[in-house]
């Protein structure tokens, strides 16, 4: 728990974000999170009222971790994340719960170029617009730098190929830092694990299909050869490699 002073200061920044104060906001999957993902957040922190927002359903390949132990392992890298963070469906579902909150404050995008050039002008041209994701109507939308200093892809990669270096290199943190009660590069590892052998579960199959095709080419062949001149059928070459690339034949 927060001191009491601490919980004074929370206090004197939400009244002051309430009042009329700047808030900026940030939506991401953060899966796996890590200090990229750390760096946006505290350029958020930076401002009277901040909030995170992230998909509490969305789960895959590419966001592996449920949104139970994502929270974990974020409020992990960063500790003070915990009381602004939210659950939301997108920027926009994010904005509406804002302007509810606060109301016509100056509203300040965190999110780093590409997705900037993207995302701040979506989220203006819907200022005062009532749409599927609710009703906003900020003082003014502006964009808050943040630059992406790492991916996440980069640290699903490590762990695929079981590589704890590089998740901390990716991730930032040590791959033994405790989430949800095991070593984080674990945790992602198991929740990862049946997205990894649903994979292999089908380049397996896609390899027996390949192979299967590989022999009815080869048994065509053999049946066309046995209708041409001899000459020919000794300049009959078949080309297969793990995955069938073509049938042709060479005149020697």
């Amino acid at each position: 728990m927060g001191t009491r002073e601490e919980t004074s200061m929370k206090q004197r920044e939400l009244f002051e974000a309430k009042r009329g104060g700047d808030v900026a906001i940030i939506f991401g999957r953060f899966n796996p999170p890590h200090f990229g993902h750390k760096a946006a957040w505290n350029i958020a922190s930076a401002f009277p009222g901040w909030y995170v927002g992230t998909n509490q359903s969305t789960q895959g390949p590419k966001d592996p971790l449920p949104y139970d132990i994502k929270i974990e392992a974020m409020k992990v890298i960063m500790p003070e994340i915990e009381e602004h963070l939210v659950a939301e469906q997108s920027w926009f579902t994010l904005a509406s719960m804002v302007y509810q909150k606060h109301g016509a404050v100056v509203l300040h995008i965190v999110t780093d170029p590409t997705d900037a050039k993207i995302f701040v002008p979506a989220l203006q041209n819907q200022n005062g617009k009532e749409g599927p994701h609710g009703f906003y109507n900020f003082k003014n939308i502006i964009w808050a730098p943040a630059e992406r200093q790492s991916e996440a892809s980069l640290v699903r990669k490590a762990v695929k190929e079981n590589n704890p270096q590089d998740f901390e290199k990716y991730s930032g943190v040590s791959a033994n830092t405790e989430v949800a009660g095991h070593p984080y590069f674990d945790v992602v590892r198991h929740f990862m694990m049946p997205y990894m052998q649903a994979e292999a579960d089908k380049l397996k199959k896609q390899q027996e299909r390949d192979h299967l095709k590989a022999e009815k080419a080869l048994l065509h062949l053999k049946k066309q050869k046995k209708n041409m001149p001899k000459v020919f059928q000794k300049s009959c070459i078949i080309v297969i490699t793990n995955r069938v690339v073509g049938i042709g034949m060479i005149t020697l």
